[in-house]
């Protein structure tokens, strides 16, 4: 497995990698980790001093600066991006933070499909109403477990529930497209397979980021 090289992560992946790391299985990475969180707490740019020590500052110390300066203003630009695109953020994932919000995405609209799914049948199971007769359809249920169960899936990170869960909602509105006769997709089956989807390419990443640290 490769090294990781610290001095290319930023400030915010820095300290979210020291914080998820295994200390006893990597001990040399954490200390690797903290050299270099506590040289870029140190690091301070003196300009004026710059301006007059510019012939003798080799190249390459200039170039390091400038790393050092970009990465601390990425954190706030994705910050700022975050905040514009609001939940639409899942598709920016370039850190831990960024793939623990895709999963988190995904298991709330798989939740949230599941519980559209259940309200109506607790309305049919609980009827009182003798002039209202609907049968209970025990192929919902069937369905509403699928989904509580694969966005439980999801919430323990786990890839395949995402992708199956994907499929299922994908699989079920063709079967009532073609088969039913539906006109066309819904919004909400739309909002439903992009959020999961996401979700599915946020625990990749979760993993990869969580065997770099």
């Amino acid at each position: 497995m490769n090294e990781p090289d610290y001095k290319n992560y930023t400030q915010d992946e820095l300290l979210d990698a020291h914080s998820h790391i295994n200390k006893e299985k990597y001990p040399e990475r954490v200390k690797k980790l903290e050299l270099e969180i506590e040289m870029r707490k140190n690091v301070k740019i003196d300009t004026s001093k710059a301006k007059a020590n510019n012939n003798t500052i080799k190249k390459s110390d200039i170039n390091r600066k400038t790393s050092i300066i970009s990465n601390r203003v990425q954190p706030s630009n994705n910050y700022i991006q975050g905040k514009k695109y609001g939940i639409l953020g899942s598709l920016e994932i370039n850190d831990m933070k960024g793939a623990k919000r895709a999963i988190r995405n995904g298991w709330i609209a798989g939740t949230v499909g599941g519980l559209i799914l259940l309200l109506p049948n607790l309305v049919i199971l609980f009827n009182k109403n003798p002039n209202i007769n609907v049968s209970v359809n025990f192929t919902s249920y069937i369905e509403i477990i699928i989904f509580f169960s694969l966005s439980f899936g999801i919430y323990l990170k786990k890839k395949l529930c995402a992708i199956a869960l994907t499929a299922y909602i994908i699989l079920s509105a063709l079967y009532s497209i073609f088969i039913l006769g539906r006109q066309s997709y819904s919004l909400l089956e739309l909002i439903l397979i992009f959020f999961i989807s996401t979700s599915a390419y946020g625990i990749d990443k979760y993993h990869q980021y969580k065997v770099n640290v």
